[in-house]
């Protein structure tokens, strides 16, 4: 596949405001571009005295991500394979980032002490399968997946976990 037939994705979180570009590589970026200067310019000479203040504020419960565990024990899962989704959902939510691979759900369930299917590999597959993951390319010579919108659905209507009382 050449890169003139790829499509490109990239989704932007702001707080509770996401904003997502798919097109070619060059569209994609320079959509990036623009809106990284709109939303996410941090230089100096864009901030405000009161923005330093913020920034320096002690964080509160209020600001607070609760942990994976927490969120984890709050869930209402009933088979491991969405333990992952759960995982990955969390890695995307909370942690900031874009994907992750099979190793990083593993190693952030570890961390939270969430028991996870026997197969990992086979679970997420089939969570690719029921369109609640979506396969990328690799990174780091793994797959790298992130979760698809029917997916953040699934998490906060299935696992009854709202969003606007966790994040």
């Amino acid at each position: 596949m050449t890169d003139q037939q790829r499509t490109y994705r990239v989704r932007l979180r702001v707080g509770d405001q996401e904003l997502e570009v798919e097109g070619d590589d060059t569209f994609v970026e320079e959509q990036f571009r623009d809106l990284a200067a709109e939303y996410l310019d941090e230089s100096p000479s864009n901030r405000t005295d009161s923005d330093e203040e913020q920034t320096q504020l002690p964080a509160t419960t209020d600001t607070k991500h609760p942990s994976l565990a927490e969120i984890y024990q709050e869930a209402s899962i009933k088979y491991k394979r969405h333990a992952a989704l759960l995982v990955g959902w969390y890695i995307e939510l909370v942690e900031g980032k874009e994907n992750f691979t099979r190793s990083e759900i593993q190693d952030a369930a570890i961390d939270a002490k969430i028991e996870l299917g026997k197969n990992l590999s086979r679970d997420i597959n089939r969570l690719v399968e029921d369109g609640l993951l979506f396969k990328l390319d690799e990174r780091n010579n793994e797959t790298a997946y992130y979760v698809t919108r029917t997916g953040e659905s699934y998490v906060t209507d299935e696992f009854d976990i709202q969003l606007d009382e966790t994040i």
